[in-house]
């Protein structure tokens, strides 16, 4: 890390390296502004080191796996595959490494002062850092919250013992367990649930909700734990995770569901319980910035509550890479004299499992609640003739429309490259564009988005390649 060594007033001053942070620090330099990136560890923050880069890296290894297994299917023979586990950490160090310097090129390309340290806000035009050497204060015109956040350990006994990993531990691992207890059946623990049956683990993933993925639509968590009980996981619903204590030399998971307690045992436990923001013990309240439960409270232009400091991603209780690099944009925009506002409805949603899972906007439910009149069209990938050539059946396109503005309200998918898939629907939704221009436009043949176009015929009861069942 180098440290800068202009004594000059800056521009902006971003606090925090990860997505957020280095997209805002390199925006705001396009724009003509003199900018320092503090950073206390590695650039690229959880996301690229510890967090989406890995485990979509151990993610594509468990998809060869799993491909290997139904090759046969196509007429293609793989006999006697193996993992080879040093290469396969290798590899994944490898991507992260080149990631993390393609990050730190950009930033010196693009003129952005790189200050190694932990960030403390003194007011609106001061940013102290400190690291191990020394001390210095940088005066700036505005500041940029991107500190991120921190895996959450929930108050359970044994959640600190030996073996009992976050997310962020699990995605560094060196050894693959032969037994694994997920707590979480969330994005992380779903994932992780993947990768570790797909090396050939015994895995066993525990949610105390009724479904997986309880923040989404309801038919992706029933889909979803049909499919991982196919790969072997053994999922279990309406569970909670009362204690961790040790058991000859490994875990075992004392859990309560209706039928009572349950003991689980595993070489290791992960725990995929959520994530706080990184927003203590920087000065913030010091400042008077507005926080909540950890959140730091910002506006649609990503402004807080004392004038030129901002705050974008997990610091303001966000949960994806994509919405702090466009929260980096808005607030620096916004800094340096533009007028950008980041409209949080519009924010794609992936779940990188296989196959995946995406959304963006209302779910049924929530569109229900809010007493719209709706209309629901799906598509089953099954009925699809790209899925089909793939061997990538599983899954569907579900589509939530307002019968009113006849605009989507929310699109829902679960199945091969759903995160490919999303970013039609979520460009849609931010125009506003509504279902017979959907339908108006040509989708080439074969594809996987065809099931986008073919569940919004399905609302519209003009559904070509399904037929619907009546009473």
């Amino acid at each position: 890390m180098i440290v800068a060594k202009s004594s000059g007033k800056y521009d902006v001053v971003v606090i925090g390296g990860g997505p957020g942070g280095y997209v805002a620090a390199i925006r705001a330099a396009q724009l003509g502004g003199k900018v320092a990136l503090v950073e206390k560890d590695q650039l690229g923050g959880v996301c690229t080191n510890v967090g989406c880069m890995p485990t979509k890296t151990m993610l594509r290894a468990a998809e060869f796996l799993l491909n290997f297994k139904h090759a046969q299917e196509f007429g293609i023979l793989v006999e006697n595959f193996k993992v080879d586990k040093s290469k396969f950490i290798q590899h994944r160090d490898d991507v992260v490494n080149r990631l993390r310097q393609g990050i730190a090129f950009l930033l010196e390309k693009n003129g952005v002062q790189l200050v190694s340290g932990a960030g403390f806000v003194k007011s609106s035009q001061l940013v102290e850092v400190r690291n191990k050497s020394s001390n210095q204060v940088l005066e700036t015109k505005t500041v940029v919250v991107a500190t991120g956040s921190t895996d959450y350990r929930p108050p359970i006994p044994g959640v600190d013992g030996r073996d009992v990993l976050t997310g962020e531990e699990a995605a560094t691992i060196r050894e693959i367990p032969q037994r694994v207890v997920i707590a979480g059946g969330g994005a992380e623990g779903t994932e992780f649930a993947t990768i570790f049956a797909a090396l050939g683990s015994d895995v066993t993933l525990v949610e105390m909700m009724p479904n997986l993925l309880p923040l989404e639509d309801k038919d992706l968590g029933i889909r979803l734990q049909r499919v991982m009980s196919k790969i072997g996981v053994k999922v279990l619903v309406k569970t909670k995770v009362m204690k961790i204590d040790d058991n000859n030399g490994g875990k075992v998971v004392v859990a309560s569901s209706d039928s009572g307690e349950i003991r689980l045992e595993g070489d290791m436990v992960l725990v995929g319980l959520g994530r706080k923001p990184n927003t203590a013990n920087i000065g913030l309240e010091e400042v008077g910035v507005s926080i909540d439960r950890g959140r730091i409270l910002v506006n649609d232009q990503m402004q807080t509550n004392v004038p030129n400091i901002y705050a974008i991603g997990d610091a303001t209780g966000g949960a994806f890479a994509h919405e702090a690099m466009e929260g980096g944009v808005v607030a620096v925009e916004n800094a340096l004299g533009g007028k950008s506002t980041l409209d949080r409805m519009v924010i794609p949603r992936c779940i990188y499992t296989i196959p995946e899972v995406a959304a963006v906007g209302l779910t049924e439910e929530q569109a229900r609640n809010q007493g719209d009149d709706i209309s629901i069209g799906s598509f089953p990938f099954a009925a699809s003739g790209r899925a089909i050539t793939l061997g990538e059946t599983e899954g569907l396109v579900k589509v939530i429309i307002d019968n009113r503005s006849k605009q989507l309200l929310g699109v829902h998918i679960i199945g091969h490259a759903a995160s490919e898939l999303i970013s039609e629907a979520t460009l849609a939704m931010s125009i506003g564009v509504t279902s017979s221009e959907i339908i108006g436009t040509i989708h080439a043949h074969p594809t996987l988005a065809e099931a986008f176009r073919e569940a919004v015929l399905d609302a519209e009861q003009r559904s070509i390649h399904r037929v619907r069942v009546t009473a």
